[in-house]
């Protein structure tokens, strides 16, 4: 479980984010499509994706697994709301935080012979790995996309008027069921990070809808376990 420790300063620079990010939203999409959830919108979105994925998705689920971990540099604190800007984030991860991130996957799963590069710190496999998230955002979540903004500024509108009538804590109060606000913690199901004295964003994402997607502290080694 993942309990994030907020002092009265910390909910100070509790915010909503601007919108959807779309390297979290392709990435945590992953989850999504390997899971076969019986969702009737999920189940509809697996079909009408599926003939038209990318041959390199395969080097993505490798990575993205449908439940667990996956690498922290996938998805950057940062959460640009540009798919180029994210990428670009993801590009320029450093050879230690892939290391770090690759060491931790392998913990969890066999890593195919192709991520022992990355493993090794390889930042030159990145490439590859970044053409191959731009193509299956294209086939994926593109398609998807202006429907994804309006769900999330609908969403956003929501949680705004939480924060102006009630301050942080209504707005933490009202987060998803896998959220639990007992003051001064949050606690998120079905995840592992401990954070203390750091900006807390509220992620609106519509494929992490349903279960806690927290960003880690700037340079802080966050585990995503969904």
């Amino acid at each position: 479980m993942l309990r994030i420790h907020f002092t009265g300063q910390d909910l100070g620079r509790v915010r909503i984010a601007a919108g959807p990010a779309p390297m979290w939203e392709t990435i945590l999409s992953l989850h999504r499509l390997q899971r076969g959830e019986n969702s009737a919108l999920l189940k509809k979105w697996r079909l009408s994706v599926r003939a038209g994925l990318p041959k390199s998705v395969g080097m993505l689920t490798s990575l993205v697994p449908p439940r667990r971990y996956f690498p922290d540099f996938l998805t950057p604190a940062k959460a640009s709301l540009e798919l180029a800007e994210g990428l670009a984030d993801v590009l320029s991860s450093t050879s230690a935080a892939v290391r770090r991130d690759m060491s931790t996957l392998a913990t969890e799963q066999r890593v195919p012979s192709w991520e022992r590069d990355l493993r090794e710190g390889d930042v030159g496999m990145l490439a590859p790995l970044g053409r191959a998230v731009h193509a299956y955002h294209r086939a994926a979540v593109a398609p998807f996309w202006d429907l994804i903004r309006r769900q999330v500024g609908a969403d956003h509108a929501l949680r705004a008027r939480a924060l102006v009538d009630g301050g942080a804590e209504a707005l933490l109060a009202g987060l998803p069921s896998s959220m639990r606000w007992r003051n001064p913690v949050l606690e998120v199901d079905d995840a592992e990070l401990e954070r203390r004295r750091a900006d807390w964003q509220a992620p609106p994402p519509r494929f992490a809808r349903g279960y806690g997607a927290p960003l880690p502290g700037p340079g802080h080694p966050g585990r995503h376990r969904l």
